[in-house]
């Protein structure tokens, strides 16, 4: 992560040794600044994917997003009529 180096406090020993106490401590566990980090990048990514779906789809002329739609559905319905076994163990 980039820092200001005017209003950044400098990184000594101390310092880093006190946040990997802190870490192994918690197991390794991101928390605190370094999970809004990750929290804002996991965002900021959602936004460009929604951006990019939604130029796709303004492109595609409308028989083309029903030919695809139609090709997810039919997908998701093949998924529901495989065969599971029930509690007696056969299939049903």
């Amino acid at each position: 992560m980039a820092r200001n180096k005017e209003d950044a406090t400098p990184l000594t020993p101390e310092i880093i040794s006190r946040v990997m106490r802190e870490m192994g401590r918690k197991g390794g566990r991101v928390t605190g600044v370094a999970k809004g980090f990750a929290a804002r990048k996991a965002k900021q990514r959602q936004r460009i994917a929604r951006s990019g779906a939604q130029a796709r789809a303004a492109k595609l002329t409308p028989e083309k997003r029903k030919e695809i739609a139609k090709k997810a559905a039919e997908a998701r319905w093949a998924k529901r009529k495989v065969s599971r076994p029930t509690r007696a163990g056969t299939n049903s």
